[in-house]
């Protein structure tokens, strides 16, 4: 029997900005405040968040991404901005957003969004941020959101290196113990009509 899973499509970063963003998370941990922190190898760009998909569902996310993602060229993505979600003055989630490549990125959430939504998927109504998750504030205390809106204001991000989007992934989310890791189940080329499993 097929158990539901849980998925999401993204674009995987390099390995290299990886680092660099786990930099920025190490430098923002010795603050000591309370907050969810991501692991390097988890940082990644969301396009959409499906939740539990039985096997019928994700044969159908498949064929869009088949179908879809060939029309798009590969593109260059740098990073270059941190915020914080729903602002800084009320950080929820601590993100570092997109400079190079946020038309394109944007430009696949939209056509995806419509394939899936034409497809009988009912997706989150919300503007679309392209972004790589930091972090998750766990406290609502208001000195606290305070005190991290004021570290988010004055960090200086590094230089992240460029890297170029060639692929848009399926990815399962699988929790082990108290935690959750992302595994890619399929990574489908932009410009080409034909899909590679890892």
């Amino acid at each position: 029997m097929f158990e539901k899973k849980k998925i999401f499509i993204g674009i995987e970063i390099s390995e290299e900005v990886q680092k660099q963003l786990w930099g920025v998370s190490v430098s923002m941990q010795r603050f000591g405040y309370p907050i969810g922190w991501i692991s390097q190898e988890k940082f990644h760009i969301t396009l959409i968040f499906l939740g539990y998909l039985a096997e019928e569902k994700l044969d159908k996310v498949v064929t869009v991404l088949q179908e879809t993602m060939f029309s798009f060229s590969s593109f260059i993505v740098t990073l270059g901005k941190i915020s914080a979600f729903p602002s800084i003055k009320n950080p929820r989630v601590i993100f570092v957003s997109l400079i190079d490549g946020l038309g394109q990125t944007k430009n696949i959430y939209d056509d995806l969004s419509r394939s899936l939504s034409g497809t009988g998927f009912t997706l989150e109504k919300q503007e679309f941020t392209p972004h790589v998750t930091l972090g998750r504030v766990k406290d609502d205390d208001f000195y606290l959101k305070r005190k991290v809106g004021e570290m988010i204001s004055r960090f200086k991000l590094p230089n992240f290196k460029m890297f170029r989007v060639s692929t848009i992934s399926l990815f399962e989310s699988i929790q082990v113990s108290r935690e959750f890791v992302y595994k890619v189940l399929l990574s489908v080329p932009l410009g080409k009509p034909q899909t590679r499993f890892t």
